[in-house]
């Protein structure tokens, strides 16, 4: 990953810091997402020290409160997601794929890079709808692209979605990006059997594996550390999301 030529349009406003955002499913308690953070975060630290970093996230109280600096919500809805209910919910949600359009497209704008920082943010392990992360991605990428700014997803997780509407708003995302690579062979190949061009793409290792082994002492060899997670399926289990 390189951010050089990003410096370009930071050079040209007089020595204005670097501004860079960083996008995604962050802050939520995700420990690979956030582990996934913390590495590009580290990277910031050590070349570009001097860079004006921001947020744009699920879990922006977090983020604000880990790293000290300004971070707002992905989706617009979520001000209202707790206190809204029935028919005003779903008017909510209506207006906020609109607002969400507008906002991402101004916080983009502001930037001379944004990262997506790993993640699966093409994955459909999860359930989700189109109008969901998928939606959000695209108006990421087409937003970056719409104003210059470089967007890059940064070793991303991918899968195949079997939904006509969600594979095409990931893919037209991803190709809309000025940079792409993958965590693992499996994510390329998805992407490239939803007719993208992953031909000079690259894989590498998850981001998390950049971070240090930290020391331990005496450990029991039988123990062994599971994460667990409330798992109801992917996109293709929702009728039987209660039983998994």
């Amino acid at each position: 990953m390189s951010i050089g030529r990003a410096r370009t349009r930071a050079g040209s406003s007089g020595g204005a810091p670097l501004r860079v955002g960083l996008y995604g499913l962050l802050g939520s308690g995700n420990v690979g997402n956030d582990s996934s953070l913390e590495a590009v975060m580290t990277y910031l630290r050590a070349n570009h020290a001097g860079a004006a970093v921001d947020f744009m996230c699920a879990g922006p109280e977090r983020i604000r409160a880990e790293y000290r600096v300004p971070a707002i919500p992905i989706r617009w809805y979520a001000n209202y997601e707790e206190s809204a209910s029935g028919l005003s919910a779903f008017a909510l949600r209506a207006v906020s794929k609109g607002v969400d359009a507008l906002r991402t497209a101004s916080w983009v704008r502001r930037h001379d890079v944004v990262i997506v920082p790993g993640t699966g943010i093409l994955e459909t392990t999860l359930p989700q709808r189109p109008w969901g992360v998928p939606y959000a991605t695209f108006l990421l990428c087409a937003s970056g692209r719409l104003f210059g700014t470089r967007v890059l997803l940064v070793n991303v997780g991918a899968t195949r979605a079997r939904q006509r509407i969600t594979q095409g708003l990931f893919t037209a995302a991803a190709r809309l990006a000025a940079y792409r690579s993958f965590r693992d062979v499996q994510s390329r190949d998805a992407m490239r059997s939803g007719a993208l061009d992953t031909s000079r793409d690259r894989v590498y290792p998850d981001l998390a594996f950049a971070l240090p082994v930290p020391p331990v002492g005496r450990t029991d060899p039988n123990v062994v550390g599971v994460g667990v997670m409330a798992y109801y399926g992917g996109n293709d289990d929702r009728r039987h999301g209660a039983e998994i």
